[in-house]
C-alpha cells in the first residue's frame, strides 16, 4: 500500500513538473507551427524548392508509399515503392523532380476545414505531429505523420510518412500543364483578335505596338474609307486645274480677237 501511494505521488509530481515546463497552451503552439506548413505549401506551388528543401532539418527523412502512382514515378523519377529519402539535399531534389518531371501541381493540405483539413497533436511546446489528407492535380493521398520541431523562431520538418492513394480522374503523371499567360500576352492577343475582326468587316484596322516600342498603346489608324476620300479630292483638284486652264485659254483667244478687230478699224 505504501508503495502504491509512493508511485501515485511520483506520477502526480512528474505530471506537475511537465505542466510547469510548458510555456504555451496547445492552441498557441498550433498557431505558431501552422504558418510554416501552409507557407511550405504555397512555396511548393510556386516552384520555390530552395525554400521547400530548407524547411527540412539536415537529417530529415521521408517515407512515401507510391500506390497507383508507383509505375509512373519509377519511370519518371526512378523511385522504388515505397520510396525512402533521407537528408535535406535528396529531399529538395525529390520535390523539385516531382514538380518539374512528374508534373505535380496545385498541392492542397493543412486546410482549416473540408477534405484537406489537418489534425495536429501537440507533443510539447517545441514538437507537433500532423496528419491529414492531401491532393495534387494528378493524385490524392494521406499524410500519416509529419513531425515538426521548433528551432528558434522557426519550425522544421524532422520526418514524414505519406501515401499516394488515388489518381485523379483523367490525370496522367508526367504531363506538363500549359504555362499561364501573362497579362501582357493576354492583352496583345486580345488586340490582335480585335484587329483581325475589324479588318474582316472592312472597318478600321488598329496596329498596336508590342514589346518595348516607343509608340503609345493607342496604335496607328489605317482607314480604307480615308484613302478613298483622299483620292476623290485629288481628282477634284486636278479637274479644277484643267477647267481653269481651258477658261484661261478661251479668254486669251477673245482678247487676241478684240485686238485684231481694233487694228482693222484703224486701217
Amino acid at each position: 500500500r505504501a508503495v502504491a501511494v509512493w508511485v501515485a505521488l511520483g506520477t502526480a509530481r512528474t505530471v506537475a513538473e511537465d505542466t510547469e515546463r510548458r510555456r504555451f497552451p496547445d492552441d498557441e503552439v498550433i498557431a505558431s507551427q501552422s504558418y510554416f506548413s501552409r507557407t511550405w505549401r504555397e512555396h511548393f506551388n510556386k516552384g520555390d524548392f530552395a525554400y521547400c528543401g530548407g524547411s527540412y532539418m539536415e537529417n530529415a527523412s521521408l517515407h512515401a508509399a507510391l500506390g497507383p502512382a508507383a509505375p509512373d514515378l519509377k519511370r519518371l523519377l526512378g523511385l522504388e515503392d515505397p520510396a525512402v529519402i533521407r537528408g535535406r539535399g535528396p529531399l529538395t531534389d525529390f520535390w523539385n523532380a516531382s514538380f518539374t518531371k512528374a508534373g505535380l501541381r496545385d498541392y492542397r493540405a493543412y486546410e482549416e476545414k473540408g477534405d484537406y483539413k489537418s489534425n495536429t497533436f501537440v507533443v510539447d511546446d517545441n514538437t507537433v505531429i500532423i496528419e491529414g489528407n492531401f491532393a495534387f492535380n494528378a493524385v490524392r493521398g494521406q499524410i500519416y505523420s509529419e513531425l515538426w520541431i521548433r528551432k528558434g523562431e522557426e519550425w522544421k520538418l524532422r520526418s514524414a510518412m505519406l501515401a499516394f492513394q488515388e489518381l485523379q480522374p483523367g490525370a496522367k503523371l508526367g504531363t506538363q500543364p500549359a504555362p499561364a499567360s501573362t497579362p501582357e500576352k493576354k492583352e496583345q492577343k486580345k488586340e490582335a483578335e480585335k484587329a483581325k475582326t475589324e479588318k474582316s468587316h472592312g472597318g478600321t484596322t488598329k496596329v498596336v505596338p508590342t514589346g518595348n516600342s516607343s509608340l503609345d498603346a493607342t496604335g496607328i489608324e489605317k482607314t480604307k474609307s480615308g484613302s478613298s476620300a483622299s483620292f476623290f479630292w485629288i481628282m477634284v483638284v486636278l479637274l479644277a486645274i484643267v477647267v481653269a486652264g481651258i477658261m484661261l485659254r478661251r479668254k486669251n483667244k477673245r482678247k487676241d480677237a478684240a485686238i485684231a478687230g481694233f487694228e482693222v478699224m484703224l486701217g
